[in-house]
């Protein structure tokens, strides 16, 4: 039977013709393409992608440094890594610095000859593109691992980690 039409020959304005229901489907597709290539802020944190040393690793040689690659862009001032032995003793050289092409790399240098033993290496990055801090740690030692040395101890002792 079909739908009636006014007497002015137009439909009901409950009843769009077909074609602007073309129209709204082309511009709803528009739309939804146009949001997909545009870049699209990450809400992401920075998270550990690799160490050296790695993490759970046993070392012949001590490393004059570690050096941590990130996920994200870091504030330079806000992100910090340290190192601590078995008595929960700094033994880094100087500040940790962010470092490397886009700024996605922490570094800090240890002292020289270290003895073997178990060392934590704990780390706090905020990120400069959204500022969400993270933190973490891992352990690496000159022979197997021992417990004792943990992220709780580090900061009742240094104080210096933030949360």
């Amino acid at each position: 039977m079909g739908i009636k039409r006014r007497i002015d020959g137009r439909l009901p304005w409950w009843k769009p013709s077909r074609f602007v229901w073309w129209q709204f489907v082309v511009m709803l597709l528009l739309s939804g393409g146009f949001w997909l290539f545009l870049p699209q802020t990450s809400f992401a944190q920075a998270d550990l992608q690799a160490s050296t040393p790695q993490e759970e690793a046993v070392l012949r040689v001590t490393p004059r440094q570690v050096h941590l690659w990130m996920s994200e862009r870091l504030s330079p001032t806000l992100s910090d890594v340290e190192v601590v032995n078995e008595r929960n003793q700094g033994v880094e050289v100087g500040s940790s610095q962010v470092v490397g092409k886009g700024a996605q790399e922490l570094e800090v240098g240890l002292i020289p000859s270290l003895p073997p033993g178990v060392y934590v290496v704990a780390w706090h990055a905020v990120s400069k593109v959204d500022g969400r801090a993270t933190d973490g740690t891992f352990h690496s030692s000159g022979q197997e691992r021992r417990s004792g040395v943990g992220w709780s101890s580090l900061r009742k002792k240094r104080g210096r980690m933030h949360t």
